[in-house]
Order: structure tokens, then sequence, then C-alpha cells
């Protein structure tokens, strides 16, 4: 009679812990670049009151026997991101940008040659210009390629960490190095930049006060192989380790936008992937979960105090 008490209560545990998901993906259902939560349980442990037995093939023998088993309840299984893209939502704002794919931003403080496994991925593509870099809007650099020459027509002719190959600059092969993009706060002919913008394939170009533009970098996107593996930071990041079970962002993964890690769409950021008559729908039922094991208890209780009368 205990047990129903115990498994009642490890019940109530578990349906409070999945309404503090549910809690969280409705608190965050505006909030840039989030992705939802799930929440699953799995049964508890088991007593077994008689054990598994097998059949006797001698003449008389008895058939088998299959194990009786007790649980004692329910417990939080597993609480599951949903990396699934959400909508993109216009804000106007040409240093914004949303991704169009899997791919996530390499965002993190100032450091030279930086490797994946020290820096934070992101999908929230709210950027601006600080101090001649390009950075999110939590004060941290955003990696990539920047253009370290220029020809006469504004276009790039080196860009650290990149070659050009059919008129198309990519990231090397041969590197994982990123470094926070540098535009510069002046054009290279001593005029200030007066506009910015980034186009599909990710590549940052300034304009200046007389007009003309300039290819100054290009942003990298990190393709994750397991998403589901990376661990959830303040704000909008994800911390992202070799020893992490996200598997480690090769070579191979850093890539330039408009190629698998998906494409950029300036002007606009990423919303929110939270369903709210989804999230609803799992309050009501784990509301109506919560309760029925409160009954049990209640029911427990009172079979306890019939139990307990029995001697007048």
């Amino acid at each position: 009679m205990v047990r129903s008490m115990f498994a009642a209560i490890a019940g109530l545990k578990a349906h409070q812990s999945k309404m503090d998901v549910i809690s969280n993906n409705i608190a965050n259902a505006n909030t840039t670049g989030y992705k939802s939560q799930s929440a699953t349980f799995k049964d508890s442990i088991y007593s077994s009151l008689t054990k598994p037995s097998g059949a006797s093939a001698v003449a008389g023998g008895t058939g088998g026997l299959n194990a009786s088993q007790l649980g004692y309840g329910s417990v939080l299984g597993a609480v599951r991101t949903n990396f699934t893209p959400s909508y993109p939502s216009y804000t106007g704002y040409n240093s914004d940008v949303y991704c169009d794919g899997p791919g996530f931003f390499m965002v993190g403080p100032f450091e030279q040659n930086a490797s994946p496994y020290n820096s934070y991925l992101s999908r929230s593509g709210q950027f601006t210009v600080k101090n001649g870099y390009l950075m999110d809007s939590m004060g941290n650099y955003v990696y990539g390629a920047t253009a370290t020459a220029h020809n006469a027509d504004g276009t790039a002719t080196a860009i650290t960490g990149m070659t050009k190959a059919n008129g198309s600059w990519d990231f090397d092969d041969a590197t994982t190095d990123l470094e926070p993009i540098k535009i510069g706060e002046k054009s290279i002919g001593g005029k200030p930049f007066t506009e910015y913008s980034i186009d599909g394939n990710g590549k940052i170009t300034a304009t200046d006060s007389e007009g003309k533009n300039y290819e100054m970098g290009y942003i990298a996107l990190v393709n994750v192989n397991n998403p589901g593996g990376m661990i959830k930071k303040d704000g909008y990041y994800f911390e992202m380790g070799a020893s992490d079970n996200s598997g480690a962002a090769g070579t191979a993964s850093i890539i330039r936008a408009g190629k698998t890690a998906g494409s950029l769409m300036s002007g606009y950021l990423e919303g929110s992937n939270v369903d709210i008559a989804q999230e609803f729908s799992e309050m009501i039922t784990t509301q109506r979960g919560f309760q029925a094991n409160t009954k049990i208890i209640t029911v427990t209780d009172e079979m306890l105090e019939q139990l307990v009368n029995m001697k007048r």
C-alpha cells in the first residue's frame, strides 16, 4: 500500500519537471532564436514479486512462469531541444540576419585564430558594428573572415582564411581557425562608412559616404552533427566542445553561407519556434496527470486510515 504512495510522489515530481519545461517554453515564446524543449518520462525501478522460470520438458513438468513486478512510478527521462528552424521576423536593420538552414553563427570573446571548441554557437543574428568589429547584441564578436586587400573597384583581393575559386570566396579546407570579423570605421579612401549590408552568402559590404562599396569579409556558419548534444547557455547561446555528444565541428563543418548550412536573409531575425497551441495542450495533460497522482495519494491515505481504524 505504501508503494502506491511512493509511486504517486514520483509521478508528482516528474509532472512538475515537465511543467517547468512548458513554462520556460511559454516564457520564451517571443525570444529571438529560442529553441523549444520537450520533456519525456520513463518508468522507475521495479521490485519483483516472483521471478521468471522456464518450462520443464520432462514428462509431467510444468510450463514457464512470467515475472510479476511492481513499479515505483515515473521519473523524468529526457529534456530534448527542438531545432526546427522558425519563421523569419522582419526588423528592417541591414545588420540583422536570419539563417535559412541548419547552420549556427560562431561568436565569442576576442581571440585570434579561434577554435569552435572555445566559442559559442548561436542562431540569433542580431548583429551590429561596434569599434570596427561585427558584434552580436550580447557584446560577443562574430567570427568569420576579414578582407585584407582590395581592388580599385572595392572587391577583395585577399581574405584571411579564405580562397577564391570560380569567382567565389570560400573558407579554406586546410584550417578551422576563424577570427573576429574586422570591418573598420572608415573606408579604404578615408571616407566614413555610412551603411553595411549582408547578402545571402554572408558577404559583408560597406558603403562609404561617396557611395562606393567595399567587400569587407564573410560570416562563417558552423554545421553540427548532433545539435541535440549541445549545452544551452544564458542568452541564446549553445556551448560546444570536443567532448560533447554534439560531435566536433571539424574543418568541413565551417563553411560559407549559401551552402549546406543555409543562406542568410538580411533585415530579418529568427523567431522562437515555440508552438503556443502545443504548449497549452501539453499543459492540460500535464496538469491532469499531476492531479491524478494527487488523487492516488488521497485514496492511499484513506485506505491507511481504514486500516488503522480496524482496531477500535
